[in-house]
């Protein structure tokens, strides 16, 4: 027994020895943008079908996540949808990350009104207006450019705006 016990406790520590000493599979982490995560997925899939052997792990959580994860050295891609703060780059040279931007897509942005809606055209100032002062444009009316006597006291609703929520990268539009 106690020749049984010997040798099972020295195949252990060979086993653990090999273990150990065999050179580890690095899995690529890559953490960011819930509006990249899908095509960031699809990436990297076709990238470790033609790389067999390859280890690559996708993971959301949003901009800020990602970007937080390369400065502290817990992934190894961020991948956001919107830029970096000044002091984000400030804590990534702090802590000797050196960060690369390469733009793998622009977001767009569309706008959907009501058949119904009376409106024909907006321009740029009034669908920032409309997501800036949601509560000031009371009524669809109040962005037309000649509004009629009787739009102007029909009873349309007062416009619903719609977005992502307010700590999405996304929400920073930027019209070209």
């Amino acid at each position: 027994m106690k020749k049984t016990l010997t040798i099972a406790l020295a195949a252990i520590g060979l086993l653990a020895t090999v273990l150990m000493a065999a050179p580890a599979k690095k899995m690529i982490q890559i953490k960011g943008s819930d509006t990249l995560v899908n095509l960031v997925q699809i990436l990297a899939e076709e990238y470790m079908g033609k790389n067999p052997g390859t280890a690559i792990a996708v993971l959301g959580g949003g901009s800020g996540t990602g970007i937080t994860g390369l400065i502290n050295k817990t992934c190894d891609i961020a991948d956001h949808s919107r830029e970096w703060k000044k002091k984000e780059i400030e804590q990534a040279w702090e802590k000797g990350v050196s960060p690369r931007f390469f733009v793998i897509g622009v977001d767009g942005l569309s706008i959907v009104v009501n058949e119904k809606n009376p409106i024909e055209r907006l321009t740029m100032a009034q669908v920032g207006a409309l997501y800036r002062a949601r509560s000031r444009i009371g009524r669809w009316w109040a962005l037309m450019t000649r509004p009629s006597p009787s739009t102007a006291v029909s009873p349309t609703p007062a416009p619903t705006v719609s977005c992502r929520n307010s700590s999405s990268g996304t929400r920073i539009f930027r019209p070209t």
